[in-house]
């Protein structure tokens, strides 16, 4: 199998596993169901009634299909502020994935608390480990990409957030319209 290259910005969310082995996030090797774990750290009436597998599943077809404006919508309202729509759909568009999704796989799930970059302390996730394979539409080849994902719980819905390196690409004004580089950072 072909690696793809790695784009940095239309990877923020598939790319995220550098950001998880970063703040040691390693999985634990045993599936749980998906809110029992995550209660006991969120109020029941917080937590969202949907699956965060099939939540992160949606995000991860997104991106990969280079849909950032229906990506955005369910990214963490925290970060909607600090990387607005329409400077996140460009910023993404710079460097778009040069592939098409071939198939998700669910390794693991777990729980675990997560700091978020410009939330605060950390929060209860729901970490999805999964390997994606993308088929390059130049050259026909797949790549396959393993990395973890995370479901946060915010007001009574799934969000995801975006990785440290992403968060400061949005921070430091490097993503908005008129910036040179989306990785000059």
């Amino acid at each position: 199998m072909a690696r793809l290259p790695v784009f940095p910005l239309a990877l923020a969310f598939v790319g995220a596993v550098s950001a998880a082995a970063t703040l040691g996030l390693a999985p634990t090797g045993r599936s749980e169901t998906p809110t029992a774990a995550v209660r006991a750290v969120v109020r029941p009436a917080a937590m969202p009634t949907g699956d965060p597998v099939a939540f992160v599943k949606s995000v991860v077809e997104a991106v990969v299909d280079d849909d950032y404006r229906r990506a955005w919508k369910t990214l963490h309202p925290a970060h909607q502020r600090i990387a607005p729509l329409d400077d996140y759909v460009a910023c993404e568009w710079r460097e778009p994935i040069p592939g098409r999704l071939r198939s998700i796989s669910v390794l693991r799930v777990s729980h675990r608390m997560l700091p978020v970059a410009g939330v605060g302390p950390a929060v209860a996730s729901t970490a999805v480990r999964m390997r994606i394979a993308i088929k390059d539409m130049a050259t026909g080849e797949q790549a396959m990409v393993t990395s973890t994902f995370h479901a946060v719980p915010v007001a009574g819905q799934w969000r995801w957030v975006l990785p440290d390196a992403r968060y400061a690409l949005y921070t430091t004004g490097s993503c908005r319209p008129g910036a040179t580089s989306a990785t000059a950072a």
